[in-house]
């Protein structure tokens, strides 16, 4: 793969994780509208914490794959192709285990 196709591929993968936290976030936000909706005046506290934390995270989010997209994108094109996310060094998620 040759460094400005790995660049671009980045960008790309950049966006499309921002445009699905999006689609994400607007699909959780719904369903804890309706859910909210239907447990009364009572709940507005518990509304307002869960939309700060939600709010918070989701942001959080796209702004990781905004990051990364323009880091993949500044790097010169002999380093695009060894660019690797740092989570991918793992052996296994911590929470699994071994086969």
């Amino acid at each position: 793969m040759r460094g400005a196709e790995a660049r671009s591929l980045g960008v790309l993968a950049g966006r499309l994780a921002g445009d699905m936290t999006c689609r994400l976030e607007e699909f959780h936000l719904a369903i804890a509208d309706r859910s909210f909706r239907h447990a009364g005046p009572g709940a507005r506290p518990v509304r307002v914490i869960h939309d700060s934390v939600a709010s918070a995270v989701y942001g959080g989010l796209r702004r990781a794959g905004g990051a990364t997209a323009a880091r993949v994108a500044r790097r010169p094109p002999g380093e695009a192709s060894r660019v690797r996310p740092r989570w991918v060094t793992l052996r296994a998620a911590p929470w699994r285990s071994p086969r």
